[in-house]
């Protein structure tokens, strides 16, 4: 595997076009545990943003006759990650919907009276609208520039400005209390 380490990911798509296991293992590795974080950070369960990220790459290896290397592999990663847990969200929304409608004693609450700071913050940016929060977490805790953003989303770069405005805004109006 350590032959490919220094490939360069187009190369790496390459090798992986033409069925070479060695050069997915090291896509994998190179991008696996951010891709982890991305899908945790929204989710905040580990084990089905592991299940998440394996079935993305288990997307990757079987459309690998697909993939372009042209394009950024990165991008196509993370456009990916976004979509899977989106789907999941959606899921997570109908079986709320679906709990809802059971008869309350059939739940059990303990009250978390210990919340602090992170925990606000990380409230304040799940309950920010889809579109700006995806913005937002591959700009500030990815890394990704706005240009990086237009291209994995394939939106223009205004569009990203204004998301990432506008998340921003709801965010200082959510935390404003805890200034």
């Amino acid at each position: 595997m350590a032959e490919y380490a220094s490939y360069s990911d187009p190369e790496l798509v390459n090798a992986i076009r033409e069925n070479n296991t060695i050069a997915f293992k090291t896509l994998y590795f190179r991008y696996y545990e951010k891709l982890f974080y991305f899908v945790w950070f929204r989710i905040r369960n580990e084990e089905l943003a592991k299940d998440i990220v394996q079935e993305l790459f288990s997307r990757v290896w079987n459309n690998r006759g697909s993939l372009d290397a042209s394009k950024s592999i990165k991008a196509y990663l993370y456009r990916i990650a976004s979509n899977l847990v989106i789907n999941n969200l959606q899921k997570q929304t109908v079986e709320r919907k679906y709990l809802k409608e059971l008869p309350p004693e059939k739940f059990v609450t303990t009250p978390n009276e210990n919340f602090d700071l992170q925990e606000k913050i990380r409230e304040a940016i799940n309950a920010l609208p889809e579109k700006a929060q995806t913005v937002f977490i591959l700009h500030r805790y990815e890394g990704f520039t706005y240009a990086e953003i237009a291209r994995s989303l394939e939106i223009s770069i205004k569009t990203v400005e204004k998301r990432m405005s506008h998340a921003l805004r709801l965010l200082r109006d959510s935390l404003a209390p805890f200034r």
